[in-house]
């Protein structure tokens, strides 16, 4: 005995000549099922009941004692081992299974007990050999089955031989020669007394038989033996076969095997002559059911496990039987009706795939040859499909037979479907690291709780060798990364990197994804420096990674690249703005000829009478209107684009503005016979909002609602109030529907697009430019709205805009009050007006205009002529200006400042009205900023023209 077996048993409390004197086999063994139960301790009764040497133990099964077990017994034997022992110190029920000795299995008894030493258990063990009790149970099976073949054997070779038989007859309880032309019969020998009575006093064996049946066979079976004895059915039962067998149970014999042998058959191959023969089987039903018994135990066991249990039959000249215990019948998915040992084999064997049989025919032929084997391989289960199942057994050799085979099955799909999938993110793993290994030239596993550094690979950098000749010691994540940064990083990213780096901000980081990467310049020997980068990436359970690669290459040509979208960033806006300076003084200049052709236009239609030129002068109206409103398009989508539109939200009420939209396109609806209804359903009326966007939007769909619907059509607007989830605002949406032409579903995702028509001018007869969508679309965006649309081609098309509106306090609402042109016509007579403007054909045609309500007019060229005119003219001269805003040497909004900056108060309060073809809301708050008191566009409308002077002068 070794001096650390003998320290280990001391530790126990159990000297070493106790353990030794012990009348069973002493073992001890690590409580380690996953390595096997390793054995550190045998005692010398221990190896005489298996017959092994220590070192026969260690080189056959590496000291692990679940080697040793028979591995039909290892539920009893050794899984749950320690379990079983139950709590440290308990000793467990006494287990009896089979361990493999020196010459074959050995049946042993054993109980066992947990111990506990410095922290880690042991399981020590007592086995008693109980070969000569057990082992007969145990086999009592397949001797019975062997002895039952071989009884029939004998008793079929005895059928001709009467002589032989005689002479054997002490072997059974009776035997019968029975004539089955009459019934009579010949007893051979071996008939106990009440048999012999009762077949003595009948004239024939059917009638003997059934007196049998009825008084010596237990009742139970009374009905089996008068039918299993019936000579009249016995012809056709033992049609092509030799002998048929039953067992019963006897009053007096107890259990019994009944055998009809065809002695002799008729040319016609009827039977002539049989034999009756029984036996006594008590001891064989006895151990079949006290092996029974063991096996419905061991199966309750192993069924817990989900593992099944067959015994196969090979015998020579015979086709392969498997049994099988309910779960593996279940496992099999039996049908209740195959009973049959031969069709239970073939609805296993016949449903292993193809491509598995070879290499569960190499198991069979292992286990025949004496090894313990084991295979995983594919089978089709009928209602599962193909599985992965798992089989293992042993092999016993039947002398003169052939061989039977006992195993367990059990289904392992879905481990080894995940092994599979384990297997595969091995190999995607492997090959992502390859792929990263060609741009990081070094890669470390960091442990996140000690931040120990492992080097998982590195390039031949020089620097990275001096690194790791400076960490090898201790492989520091801290220390490492500040000597890196003090010895190599460029001075302005130092304090930077070890910030950016620190375990508290790495761990921080990569928490919230699963990588984290830090750029910075690296110093070489040579004083030069280049871009290089940190990767930290999450590795699972192991910690995270770092990774180093050079990224100078890379962030060159990123700069440059920078440089070049700046540089195309810079041409871009310069472009932007020559085209929104463009856009504005075209305005400007379209404005100003338009201002001249709709004015003339208006002047000339007071003068003609011949309806041919009104018609002539009306489609010249609606010409130049349609080219204003392309104009003004154009330049609002160019103020959107340059994000020079911003909300100017004031308190309005809805049907206001609904009002006002139905007495502009009131008339136009009107002209083409269109039903136009409009219909408000709010709560709150009174609103803050930009009214003016607002009109924008709803004008826009109204407008277009009536120019796709044709003449006679219905263009219907409905507004309403929805529940909005914000305190103190209204959810308004407005409903723009129509019956018109509609649109396809093709085009439906464009018509928000600049630019963006279904149809062009030429097919569609309608004109336009198709920026209307787009910027009612980029104004509903502004106001945080939303905008939906449906339509369908030839039933009409429905808009829906919806936006969230701050609710007002009706009470500090005041209407404007409604426009009175004839009274202000009246109230402009024989006022005196300045008129400031450059160009000629507009001040024709305002000097026309007004000369009309009887208006004295005088007219200056510029700002500067203004300016000095009000300042040389008596205070009462002029009772209002008139201010063109683009004029050369001094503009409008600059005359206007000068103006109010005079000393004398009264001319500095002069009234004064801008006019310009610069339109825009913007254009109106500069005019104004610089004292402006009205505001008129151009081309300029006569009653735009009377409204805003008689408000002005008014006051």
């Amino acid at each position: 005995m070794l001096e650390k077996d003998k320290e280990l048993l001391g530790e126990l409390g159990l000297p070493a000549e106790f353990i030794e004197a012990l009348p069973g086999g002493y073992h001890l063994c690590e409580d380690d099922p996953e390595n096997g139960y390793p054995l550190v301790y045998m005692s010398d009764r221990f190896l005489e009941i298996t017959g092994w040497t220590r070192e026969e133990i260690a080189g056959k099964f590496g000291n692990r004692y679940n080697l040793m077990v028979h591995p039909d017994d290892m539920e009893k034997g050794i899984d749950n081992y320690s379990d079983g022992a139950g709590a440290t110190g308990k000793v467990s029920e006494d287990r009896i299974f089979r361990i493999m000795g020196k010459n074959g299995y050995v049946w042993v008894t054993s109980t066992a007990k947990l111990y506990e030493i410095k922290g880690k258990k042991y399981v020590q063990a007592i086995h008693s050999a109980v070969n000569t009790t057990v082992a007969l149970q145990e086999q009592s099976r397949l001797s019975l089955e062997l002895s039952r073949k071989e009884a029939y054997s004998d008793i079929e070779n005895l059928k001709n031989h009467l002589d032989i038989i005689k002479s054997v007859a002490g072997v059974y309880i009776c035997l019968y020669y029975i004539d089955m032309s009459d019934f009579s019969y010949v007893e051979l020998g071996g008939t106990s007394e009440e048999v012999e009575m009762l077949m003595g006093s009948r004239g024939d064996a059917a009638n003997a038989f059934r007196e049998v049946g009825k008084s010596l066979i237990r009742k139970d079976y009374s009905d089996f033996f008068i039918d299993f004895t019936d000579l009249t059915t016995l012809e056709e039962r033992l049609r092509n076969k030799e002998w048929i067998a039953g067992e019963y149970y006897g009053n007096y014999s107890g259990w019994t095997e009944g055998l009809f042998i065809a002695a002799d058959r008729n040319e016609d191959g009827t039977l002539s002559h049989v034999v009756y023969a029984a036996r006594d089987i008590n001891e064989q039903k006895n151990k079949e059911f006290a092996y029974q018994h063991e096996l419905e135990e061991t199966d309750n066991i192993v069924a817990g496990a989900n593992m099944g249990i067959w015994t196969i039959t090979m015998f020579d000249g015979e086709k392969p039987r498997m049994k099988a215990n309910p779960k593996m019948r279940e496992l099999l998915s039996l049908d209740d009706d195959v009973t049959s040992e031969e069709d239970i084999y073939e609805a296993w064997h016949s449903r292993i795939k193809p491509e598995a049989l070879e290499s569960v025919n190499a198991s069979v032929q292992a286990m025949m040859s004496g090894e313990k084997n084991e295979n995983t391989y594919l089978w089709v289960d009928p209602v599962l499909g193909e599985q992965y199942v798992r089989c293992g057994g042993v092999a016993e050799k039947a002398e003169g037979k052939g061989w039977v085979l006992r195993g367990y099955h059990y289904n392992v799909n879905n481990e080894v479907l995940e092994e599979q999938q384990r297997k595969l993110a091995s190999v995607k793993m492997n090959e992502i690291l390859k792929s990263v290994s060609l741009d990081y030239h070094t890669i470390w596993l960091i442990n996140r709780d000690t931040f120990d550094m492992e080097l998982i690979r590195t390039t031949g950098v020089s620097t990275i060798k001096e690194a790791l000749n400076r960490t090898i010691e201790q492989h520091d994540y801290s220390k490492t990364l500040t000597w890196y940064v003090q010895d190599y990083i460029a001075e302005e990213d130092k304090k930077r990197l070890l910030d950016l780096c620190s375990p508290e901000t790495v761990l921080r980081e990569i928490e919230k994804g699963t990588s984290y990467s830090v750029n910075y310049r690296r110093i070489d020997e040579n004083g030069h420096s280049s871009y290089h980068q940190m990767t930290f990436s999450l590795a699972g359970d192991f910690g995270f990674t770092l990774a180093f690669r050079d990224i100078d290459s890379m962030m060159r040509e990123e700069q440059e690249k920078q440089k070049i979208l700046e540089r195309a960033l810079d041409a871009a806006e310069d472009a932007n703005k020559a085209k929104s300076n463009f856009l504005f003084n075209m305005s400007h200049d379209i404005r100003t000829p338009m201002n001249a052709i709709i004015g003339y236009n208006q002047l000339i239609k007071k003068k003609l009478t011949d309806a041919k030129l009104l018609e002539y002068e009306d489609k010249i109206e609606q010409s130049g209107n349609m080219l204003l409103s392309i104009i003004n398009n154009v330049l609002d989508m160019a103020r959107i684009e340059s994000g020079k539109v911003t909300l100017d939200e004031d308190i309005s009420r809805i049907s206001d503005l609904a009002n006002e939209l139905w007495s502009v396109f009131e008339p136009e609806a009107r002209k083409k016979n269109i039903d136009l209804t409009y219909d408000i359903d709010v709560n709150h009326e009174v609103i803050i909002c930009d009214e003016t966007k607002i009109k924008e939007i709803v004008s826009n769909l109204v407008s277009n609602a009536i120019k796709y619907t044709p003449e006679g059509g219905k263009v219907s607007v409905h507004a309403s109030e929805l529940p909005c989830d914000k305190e103190g605002y209204a959810k308004i949406c407005t409903v723009v529907s129509d019956n018109g032409i509609g649109m396809s579903g093709e085009f439906l995702p464009h018509i928000f697009d600049s630019f963006s028509r279904e149809r062009n001018t030429t097919m569609g007869k309608v004109s336009g430019t198709g920026l209307g969508m787009s910027i009612v679309k980029k104004l509903v965006d502004l106001m945080h709205g939303t905008i939906e649309v449906e339509s369908t081609p030839g039933v009409g098309t429905t808009f829906t805009v919806c936006y969230d509106l701050r609710i007002a306090d009706e009470a500090v609402f005041s209407h404007i009050p409604d426009e009175q042109d004839a009274d202000v016509g009246f109230m402009l007579k024989g006022k005196r007006i300045l008129l400031a403007e450059d160009n000629d054909l507009n001040a024709e045609i305002v000097m026309e205009i007004l000369a009309e309500q009887g208006v004295h007019l005088t007219r200056v060229a510029d700002g500067i002529q203004c300016v000095h005119e009000i300042e040389h003219s008596p205070a009462e001269s002029y009772d209002v200006i008139l201010m063109d805003i683009q004029m050369p040497n001094m503009d409008g909004n600059m005359a206007a400042s000068t103006i109010r900056a005079l000393k004398d108060a009264e001319k500095a309060n002069i009234p004064i009205v801008a006019m310009t073809a610069n339109a825009f809301e913007e254009d109106r708050k500069t005019a104004f900023e610089h004292g402006m008191n009205g505001f008129l566009s151009k081309p300029i409308q006569l009653a735009e023209v009377l409204r805003t002077l008689g408000e002005v002068l008014g006051k």
